[in-house]
């Protein structure tokens, strides 16, 4: 992919590296080549030294995957993809509230605040 070139974003998932490798491979497969798949934290370290110490890092269960992973592709190449990856994966696509439950809750006291500073006093 060219650097300047329009990206639409056709999957994304939180914690599901193994969706994730099979949309890649379905959009290999299916001859769409210029896509952009990465994988970012969702969640912020616990602490701030770097050393990313978490309760869930020491289950019984092993490690939990809070990732979030997704797939971006041309906009040219967007509904074809997502055919495909509707076909291969499911439902390719979770929407923002799902990767980030609390946005609901934050947007909302936000708007709070906002409308407590535009209140006029008598």
């Amino acid at each position: 992919m060219s650097l300047f070139e329009k990206k639409e974003l056709v999957f994304q998932t939180v914690g599901g590296s193994e969706r994730w490798k099979a949309a890649r491979k379905a959009l290999k497969n299916a001859g769409i080549r210029a896509m952009e798949a990465a994988c970012y934290e969702r969640e912020m370290p616990t602490c701030g030294c770097g050393a990313k110490v978490n309760q869930e890092f020491l289950s019984p269960y092993g490690k939990l995957d809070r990732r979030v992973y997704y797939v971006s592709v041309r906009a040219e190449d967007a509904e074809r993809a997502k055919a495909v990856l509707l076909a291969a994966v499911g439902t390719p696509l979770i929407s923002d509230e799902q990767v980030y439950p609390e946005a609901k809750k934050i947007s909302k006291v936000r708007q709070n605040v906002e409308d407590f500073l535009n209140r006029r006093f008598p």
